[in-house]
């Protein structure tokens, strides 16, 4: 690798690094955040194979305007997705320079870069809201249908004479991103070259919100079943490892149904011509 490209290596990763040290307030949830820097790995393997140009190419103008305008927002707004996304486009720039050009796959993985960085904790805080508010009035209709006596206000739930309160905790937003980073990379896998890729982004959201609804349900069921202290300890601190799981199996098998339909419809296209 030329001196150049080591460079601009060194300045990436100190950008990078500079982005998630500006906004900490992911440390106290680092155990959930922390893992998204998978990303960026995920990247590197994505969109191999990679072979460096003999000759150094032309920056991307449009990469630099979009990693400047990225970080003029971020930096006066306080909007972490900004720098994020500046990030990735001096990342573009830098891997249009210094790399020949690789499979489609490459640009649509950066995604995986955007998602590197914790703007969903930091930006999306009223998420978290909504996030336990439908989570509460998904608990409240099931127990309805089951017969059982339930009333809820806002976030609070008594089931059974039973009072339980979907806390901030219960939003999974501290491993919201992880779950979107999980579906973006089968996404990835999935449609390297398709259309439907980007279609599956905000399916993606939909399955994490999906995972987490069923985890503050589950919680309910085991305060039910068991009691409020068993619910609230260990089986509350791993909901989000369940959630993430469930997250990715739910994005898995909707991915499948996709491919499945489209290799179906394809068939019967070639047939028909």
């Amino acid at each position: 690798m030329r001196a150049r490209g080591l460079l601009g290596l060194v300045v990436l990763a100190a950008y990078g690094a500079w982005i998630w040290w500006q906004d900490r307030s992911w440390m106290p949830s680092a155990g959930d955040v922390v893992p998204i820097l998978v990303g960026l790995p995920l990247f590197v393997w994505m969109g191999g194979p990679w072979q460096w140009r003999p000759e150094a190419g032309k920056v991307s103008r449009v990469a630099l305007v979009v990693a400047a305008l990225g970080w003029v927002v971020g930096s006066a707004t306080g909007i972490s997705f900004g720098l994020a996304l500046s990030f990735a486009a001096l990342c573009w720039a830098w891997v249009g320079t210094m790399v020949e050009p690789g499979p489609g796959i490459r640009f649509r993985s950066l995604t995986l870069v955007v998602l590197a960085f914790p703007w969903v904790l930091q930006d999306l805080e009223r998420v978290g809201w909504y996030f336990r508010l439908s989570g509460a009035a998904v608990s409240e209709a099931v127990f309805r249908v089951l017969g059982m006596s339930v009333s809820r206000s806002g976030v609070d739930l008594i089931v059974e004479n039973l009072s339980m309160s979907v806390e901030a905790q219960c939003a999974g937003l501290n491993s919201l991103q992880a779950m979107l980073l999980a579906g973006v990379f089968l996404a990835c896998r999935f449609f390297p070259e398709h259309r439907v890729f980007w279609w599956m982004l905000p399916a993606c959201a939909a399955a994490a919100w999906a995972a987490n609804t069923l985890r503050i349900l589950l919680i309910t069921v085991a305060a039910l079943t068991f009691s409020p202290e068993f619910a609230m300890g260990t089986f509350h601190n791993s909901g989000g490892l369940v959630a993430l799981l469930l997250s990715f199996g739910l994005a898995a098998g909707g991915m499948r149904l996709v491919l499945a339909i489209l290799h179906r419809t394809a068939r019967k296209q070639e047939a028909i011509a």
